[in-house]
């Protein structure tokens, strides 16, 4: 005939803080008097039904025949977790060296307490679970151990909590700065936030801050390139921004246009303050490298500039893009020449 073990656990350890009683708990007339203990100094702990469903369900066992036991253990008041998950295993090892059962039934009265499944499973191999749904609130506790859960694991990884927590904290604080038109702000963070994550750019955002507080923490005169970068962007941005008052929200393509048109040359020049202080930090190494990048984006800038100038001036025609394109070709080209003269002179050199 096999064991039975009927199990039930107060993994907040209700008996020992309310009640006094200190766990296992072990025995049919033992568990009844803890319940009744537990019951007396706490009618509304739901734990009071469960242990009275356990001795019910040893009750039904033995009379059926079978060779049957009913425990309590309990876990830890103060750390309801690692130290009171402990706890229970030390007390299952303790009831099994005294009543070496082959299965298990655990009655569990909500979510928290069967955490423990898988410690209870390590120690015997057929484990039946019996639910006690207290009337009170069954859906509710298990929501709360679920909540509770997942904030408890987003808080403790660094990722997670940068996601749930520190973008909703940015939202809030825009929002308690600029009111109601803070949700553009709003948009726009979390816009940038899924940019980041969808394009994989997290090295490049990792770059950026680490050479700002590098910058910063060893007192380098690249720190206010940088700061000077950042206010340009942010400028072109606003300014970009401001040219859009007025226009149509169905005109997609001219509202771009305006904002290239208002945006380009702060945000060029931010490019190059940063592209100053990189080359000060010996991020980027050689004069030449720096000289010939800033060309290309001047050259770049001043094609999407002027582009914009003619899709939105319908009086343009096609001629006045070649001025431009020449322009633009002669910073690039005159990159290309850089680059392939360094080139040339560390050949000789070789």
């Amino acid at each position: 005939m096999k064991k039975v073990l009927v199990l039930c656990i107060d993994r907040d350890d209700d008996l020992g803080k309310k009640a006094g009683v200190k766990g296992p708990v072990v025995g049919r007339k033992k568990v009844i008097n803890a319940a009744v203990k537990l019951g007396t100094a706490d009618p509304s702990d739901s734990d009071v039904n469960a242990i009275f469903e356990a001795v019910k369900v040893h009750d039904e066992l033995k009379k059926a025949g079978e060779d049957v036991e009913v425990a309590v253990l309990t876990g830890d008041s103060d750390n309801v977790g690692l130290k009171a998950d402990r706890e229970v295993k030390r007390q299952l090892s303790e009831v099994l060296s005294k009543f070496d059962a082959d299965e298990v039934v655990f009655v569990s009265d909500g979510a928290s307490d069967e955490q423990i499944l898988p410690i209870i499973k390590s120690e015997v191999d057929t484990v039946y679970i019996k639910r006690i749904i207290v009337k009170q609130s069954p859906k509710l506790e298990s929501a709360y151990f679920v909540i509770y859960n997942f904030l408890k694991e987003i808080s403790s990884d660094p990722k997670a909590s940068r996601l749930f927590i520190g973008l909703p904290a940015i939202a809030l604080m825009i929002y308690a700065l600029f009111g109601s038109a803070g949700w553009r702000l709003i948009m726009g963070t979390v816009a940038a936030y899924l940019l980041i994550k969808g394009f994989h750019l997290e090295p490049y955002v990792h770059r950026f801050y680490n050479e700002i507080t590098d910058a910063f923490r060893l007192r380098r005169p690249s720190l206010f390139l940088y700061l000077t970068a950042i206010t340009f962007t942010i400028l072109g941005v606003f300014n970009g921004n401001n040219q859009l008052s007025g226009i149509t929200p169905d005109k997609i393509l001219l509202k771009i246009c305006y904002f290239v048109k208002g945006a380009t040359f702060p945000i060029v020049a931010g490019i190059i303050a940063w592209g100053l202080g990189a080359y000060l930090d010996k991020k980027i190494r050689k004069f030449h490298k720096f000289l010939s990048l800033s060309l290309i984006i001047i050259g770049l800038g001043f094609m999407a500039y002027t582009t914009s100038i003619y899709i939105i001036d319908e009086t343009l025609t096609l001629y006045f893009m070649l001025k431009p394109l020449l322009v633009s070709g002669s910073f690039i080209l005159a990159a290309g020449i850089i680059e392939s003269h360094a080139k040339y002179s560390v050949r000789r050199k070789k």
